[in-house]
């Protein structure tokens, strides 16, 4: 059988929204932009990006899946060596 595995890669920027200046959001679809204080957002944001990764960790479950959470800092090597091991250590026990 497929072991489906997904990847979600973050810059560190967008797990901590460390923004100070304002940003412009370009609307998609001509809705047209939209300037944001980041620092009034920054809570919402970061629960919201929490969510999604625990949603896409469900996900990947539900599929038989594995999800594994990398951060562009990290060396990929590190985080897919990282993983395998996890998976060696759970198929050697029996999971």
């Amino acid at each position: 059988g497929h072991h489906p595995i997904m990847f979600q890669i973050v810059v560190p920027l967008e797990t901590s929204f460390d923004i100070d200046a304002l940003v412009k959001l370009e609307g998609l679809e001509n809705l047209g932009d939209l300037k944001i204080a980041p620092k009034a957002i920054r809570g919402a944001y970061i629960e919201e990006i929490q969510t999604h990764t625990m949603v896409l960790a469900r996900l990947a479950r539900a599929l038989s899946g594995d999800f594994v959470h990398g951060v562009t800092t990290e060396r990929l090597d590190a985080v897919l060596s990282a993983y395998l091991a996890r998976r060696l250590a759970r198929a050697r026990s029996g999971g």
